[in-house]
């Protein structure tokens, strides 16, 4: 892959809503083209939020017919981009003013991203002991048969979203990831002491972390993003499959990882294999646009990690660099 060259981040919007529309006044002057936008909470942006029932599609249609201009749409990580996850509409009123705003992702997505995915295995689940007569189902997982009846949340923050059950005992742990691409990633996991001591303290991180703070003694400056290879493969296995990699399966040491919509299907005798966009199963390494990088961003609100004053720290995927991020 060719070096990333850095260049200079965009220029902040000078006098940011002072001298003509409040962040509120334009937000409620966008809200109030449809019904099912509501007023949301940045202090980086104009953030819109949807509710239930709303068509993301439609919202440039409705920026525009608030008398705005939209310049150009920045995506995450990009120069200009005001969030790590939304699209960025740069808009422009009628006075020459520009403004970055957000259409957020509405309450509780996450939740319910997470929500209809287990739903959808419990459906699945459910549906096959029916279907088969028995008492389970074999799944069949990277060779290896599981005998499963159900399927929970995995509670707290742990690297398992969920686990499939036998009669109420976890057998299988997966981590979900939303999307269909390695770009849709937010991130395999952190490189701070939650991610634990391992990932923390490997020499690759200390190492990453001692560059960047030679390169940013100040700390990192605003649209600033670096990365750096992985040489170590158990580096990225403990980041993608979790901290306890290399013990038995467990909340943090998942079975696999599955990517978007999950379907179970059909290979033998009450047998089904799991298919999703993307499967990785624990000890695979990832490759091509999936391959895991050490990154660092500038992140005033969340930063701060490894002591560096607004830097953001992580493993993920490669296909996640935006065209600006240096190599170091």
């Amino acid at each position: 892959m060719a070096e990333r060259k850095m260049v200079q981040p965009m220029s902040k919007f000078e006098r940011f809503f002072i001298e003509r529309l409040s962040r509120a006044s334009l937000g409620s002057k966008i809200a109030n083209t449809n019904s099912k936008l509501s007023l949301g909470g940045s202090s980086k942006d104009v953030r819109l939020q949807p509710l239930d029932g709303y068509d993301s599609e439609q919202f440039p249609r409705d920026i525009q017919s608030a008398g705005l201009e939209i310049i150009k749409i920045v995506k995450p990580y990009e120069p200009g981009s005001t969030s790590s996850q939304l699209d960025t509409y740069i808009v422009r009123d009628t006075d020459g003013t520009e403004y970055p705003v957000t259409l957020g992702k509405g309450k509780g997505f996450g939740v319910r991203d997470e929500s209809m995915i287990l739903d959808s295995i419990s459906n699945q689940i459910q549906d096959i002991l029916s279907t088969e007569g028995k008492e389970f189902a074999t799944i069949k997982i990277n060779k290896k048969k599981y005998k499963v009846n159900g399927i929970e949340t995995t509670i707290g923050t742990p690297k398992s979203d969920f686990h499939l059950t036998l009669n109420g005992d976890p057998v299988v742990f997966i981590s979900h990831k939303k999307g269909t691409t390695a770009k849709h990633f937010q991130q395999y996991g952190g490189t701070s002491l939650k991610s634990g001591e391992l990932i923390y303290n490997h020499p690759e991180v200390k190492s990453f972390v001692k560059k960047i703070a030679k390169l940013f003694p100040n700390g990192i400056p605003a649209g600033a993003s670096i990365y750096r290879p992985i040489k170590d493969s158990n580096l990225k296995m403990l980041s993608i499959y979790g901290p306890d990699y290399g013990k038995p399966f467990g909340y943090n040491n998942v079975t696999l990882l599955l990517q978007g919509n999950v379907k179970l299907n059909k290979v033998g005798n009450n047998t089904y294999e799991f298919e999703a966009s993307h499967i990785s199963y624990n000890g695979e390494a990832p490759e091509g646009e999936y391959d895991a990088v050490l990154y660092g961003r500038y992140n005033p609100s969340r930063g701060g990690n490894h002591g560096i004053k607004a830097l953001r720290t992580s493993i993920m995927p490669l296909a996640k660099l935006s065209g600006n991020t240096q190599k170091i």
